[in-house]
């Protein structure tokens, strides 16, 4: 038996063995022993898919001191996906995602996890974002007035278009 990398993005893996599975003790072990790793902010175990889910500092430890330690505490060889051509650590970069996609990616997220927080959990990026540019648009239409121009309908049209882009899954789940 096995335990195999489900997902890892630098920050995060999720290991994952039918072995584990109702293996409380075992889950355990590997718990304390990846805790004992410098920058191991939390450790979360699953008995009913024996799953492990580690989050990390990246400056203090990296996926494979991660990996050795749960290797150590389950005595289970880690299965590694290899990406681009046998990359022991794959993540963002590897998949193809370009520096500066990598880079705006987690303050995106941020602010998105903050609105959601403020709001209570009534509004996010996606439905924030098509509102701000129908009220741009609106705001532009009642300065400018009817003019040629057409600034103030591409907004209302893209407004329209990012709302259904960003929310697609809810016309997804009802069909």
């Amino acid at each position: 038996m096995t335990i195999r990398v489900v997902h890892q993005i630098p920050g995060r893996l999720r290991v994952q063995s039918v072995a584990l599975r109702q293996r409380s003790d075992d889950l355990q072990r590997i718990e304390n022993e990846v805790r004992t790793l410098d920058g191991v902010a939390a450790v979360r175990t699953s008995l009913v898919t024996g799953s492990v889910v580690i989050e990390y500092d990246v400056r203090h430890c990296g996926n494979e001191a991660v990996l050795q330690r749960i290797a150590k505490a389950s005595g289970l060889a880690v299965d590694v996906p290899a990406l681009n051509g046998g990359s022991a650590e794959p993540g963002l970069r590897s998949a193809g995602v370009p520096h500066l996609a990598d880079a705006i990616q987690e303050p995106v997220r941020l602010v998105d996890r903050g609105l959601f927080r403020l709001t209570h959990g009534y509004m996010d990026l996606r439905y924030a974002a098509p509102m701000a540019l129908a009220l741009y648009g609106t705001l532009k239409l009642m300065r400018e007035g009817p003019v040629p121009a057409i600034p103030w309908y591409l907004l209302y049209w893209w407004s329209f278009r990012m709302f259904v882009i960003l929310n697609r899954h809810l016309t997804n789940s009802a069909v």
